[in-house]
């Protein structure tokens, strides 16, 4: 089986490649499944094989995030010219479309990945006030709906796709993880030798980009009240981002500015090292689409206090591996329950190495495959068409789908 992937990339990643990619194609030369990887050039990267990549641009809103220019004829041409027995995207970004084009050129199944709930990053262009979540949903689905099959990584992603009207066959399939990085043996001492934390203090553990949507504002709240309670707790914040400074500044504003440790960027092969220093991971937010960080948590032996949200389905089992949070107090007692009973926390963290299983690469990637089967037996994967590489084609057909499009978004702009 021949693949094209098709990623605009997003962080965490791995030479300018996403994690989740990164250990996906790791895992198809395992299986010996052939492919070609398109994503965009991001400064520093190291090349690799079977991966292409387009000149970008740093987005204006998010720089750390790149907005590929699909212009390199010699990309193009190979990705219209290569016989890939389906194709599969990963973003709606510019890399993204050129997947829909690639796939309806050539005659072959397409396959696409949500990894974001694109509503809840509206206040990232114009602080929401041109396009609301109404125009993105409105859109997302006309695109989506052009695609044959979608992969939703949890059952909270597939819902949405069916409430704003997407009628592709959609498959929940988790984001797989290498589990093997994280189970390693490892002394804890990464956060101390590196200077986030102090000899005898209890570590509470978040990971993410650091943004308005992902809720760091209300952990630090419930934090706060924790601190009311015990003075041994710090909580370590792992990632960055455009909400930073204004974190700092409510730490502050709280007088909790020295319990609050804000790391920045941790390069990804140091990962597992960060989990390992902690006593329990935690996060609040409710924009995720399947929360990969709690995984990495469980795989690391961590217990969990999270927001209650349908992303996390199968990574709590309440009084097991850890609890629920849906206020400060919820918060505050979990998480003393948690460090004031030692036993309870091996209990809870070998439990949540057992949760984490069901995330391990090997396993996703393999349900992945059986889903590409779908599209090779498909009428679309049987039609394939041989037609030149063609930008006079390429542009007709761009400008088809902008006009459609453009009538339907309507008044949501």
């Amino acid at each position: 089986m021949n693949v094209g992937i098709f990623s605009d990339t997003y962080l965490p990643k791995i030479d300018g490649v996403a994690v989740s990619i990164s250990d996906l194609i790791g895992r198809f030369d395992e299986l010996g499944v052939e492919y070609d990887l398109y994503v965009p050039h991001v400064p520093n990267c190291s090349s690799r094989k079977n991966v292409y990549r387009f000149r970008s641009l740093p987005l204006i809103f998010q720089p750390e995030v790149r907005l590929s220019l699909t212009l390199d004829v010699r990309n193009l041409k190979r990705a219209y010219t290569r016989r890939y027995d389906v194709v599969h995207s990963h973003s709606p970004g510019p890399v993204g479309m050129l997947a829909t084009q690639v796939a309806l050129t050539r005659g072959v199944a397409h396959f696409h990945t949500v990894h974001t709930y694109l509503p809840d990053y509206t206040h990232y262009i114009f602080q929401g006030r041109i396009l609301r979540p109404q125009a993105v949903n409105k859109v997302y689905a006309f695109w989506l709906n052009r695609i044959n099959y979608l992969v939703a990584p949890s059952y909270k992603v597939k819902t949405w796709l069916e409430q704003i009207g997407v009628r592709s066959e959609i498959a929940v399939i988790p984001n797989g993880v290498k589990l093997s990085r994280f189970l390693k043996d490892d002394n804890g001492d990464y956060l101390l030798k590196n200077g986030f934390v102090n000899p005898g203090e209890r570590v509470i553990l978040t990971v993410g980009r650091v943004a308005e949507e992902k809720s760091i504002d209300t952990l630090i709240n419930y934090f706060a009240g924790l601190l009311k309670e015990r003075q041994d707790v710090v909580l370590v914040v792992v990632g960055d981002g455009p909400a930073s400074g204004q974190l700092k500044e409510q730490t502050r504003r709280l007088g909790i500015h020295e319990r609050v440790r804000f790391t920045g960027y941790i390069n990804n092969e140091d990962m597992p090292k960060a989990y390992a220093s902690a006593d329990l991971f935690t996060t609040q937010s409710r924009s995720e689409t399947q929360g990969l960080a709690v995984v990495e948590a469980l795989a690391s032996g961590l217990p969990v206090v999270i927001a209650q949200d349908p992303a996390y389905q199968g990574m709590v089992q309440e009084g097991e591996n850890g609890f629920y949070s849906d206020s400060a107090s919820e918060f505050v007692d979990s998480v003393a329950a948690i460090l004031d009973d030692e036993s309870m926390a091996r209990v809870y963290g070998s439990k949540s190495k057992t949760l984490s299983r069901e995330f391990d690469i090997a396993t996703t990637t393999k349900m992945l495959v059986s889903f590409y089967e779908r599209g090779l037996v498909s009428p679309v994967g049987k039609k394939r068409v041989n037609l030149p590489f063609s930008i006079a084609k390429l542009r007709e057909e761009l400008n088809k789908a902008y006009n459609e499009l453009k009538n339907r978004i309507g008044k949501d702009v």
